[in-house]
């Protein structure tokens, strides 16, 4: 299986022309997620003169649980203070390009990426909310790539529109409501077939060198 880069890893270059965030959520790094996350990072580090940070939520021992700290800085707003959502903010702010690499668990994200989301994705941060009730979206300037991994073929996520859920949860409930313009879902579809781990691998490199291509400059 394809070496795994170190957890937080920095891929350094002085003369990077831009910075890329990889958020995983998967528990073993010998997984299909981990080569399909390894391949993404791979192509765009080789393919722009690119930062690369990643972020193993796993091995991190990030903690999902939204809890009343968190809960009170949702109804107050203002900077957020705990020492690994200021982490996790900073390593955003600094990416120009987010992507988050991730196996599909009952049409959703895994809980410990949707924990992260929760906690990290702050109001005031993310999003703020004026005394009217207009809410604005911060996250103007980022490029989010989301590549889900699958277990079900295309055409049963068609037949049920698991796919048009995927993009309305995610894309426009998450990422577009904080902001962000420049968004793309891709879902590898059958990651439980071993014998299309290889197919699967090609397209995570091919998404790789197209976020290279558009995140310089």
């Amino acid at each position: 299986m394809t070496t795994m880069p170190t957890v937080n890893s920095h891929t350094s270059d002085t003369s990077a022309d831009t910075s890329v965030l990889f958020v995983v959520a998967h528990p073993q790094r010998e997984s299909l997620t981990w080569a399909v996350a390894e391949a993404v990072r791979r192509a765009v580090c080789n393919g722009a003169r690119a930062e690369c940070e990643v972020i193993d939520l796993v091995a991190d021992q990030f903690d999902p649980v939204f809890r009343s700290t968190d809960m009170a800085l949702y109804a107050s707003g203002g900077a957020a203070t705990a020492a690994d959502i200021r982490a996790a903010q900073t390593a955003v702010e600094r990416a120009q390009t987010v992507v988050f690499v991730f196996p599909v668990y009952w049409w959703a994200m895994p809980a410990v990426l949707k924990g992260w989301v929760d906690r990290v994705f702050t109001r005031d941060w993310a999003y703020s909310v004026d005394a009217g009730g207009t809410i604005t979206g911060l996250l103007t300037s980022k490029r989010i790539r989301i590549v889900g991994l699958a277990g079900g073929g295309a055409d049963m996520y068609r037949k049920h529109a698991y796919d048009t859920s995927l993009t309305t949860q995610l894309s426009h409930g998450i990422f577009e409501f904080c902001g962000a313009a420049d968004i793309e879902l891709h879902l590898l579809h059958d990651s439980e077939d071993v014998e299309r781990a290889t197919r699967t691998i090609d397209q995570a490199a091919a998404i790789g060198r197209r976020i290279a291509a558009t995140s310089t400059g």
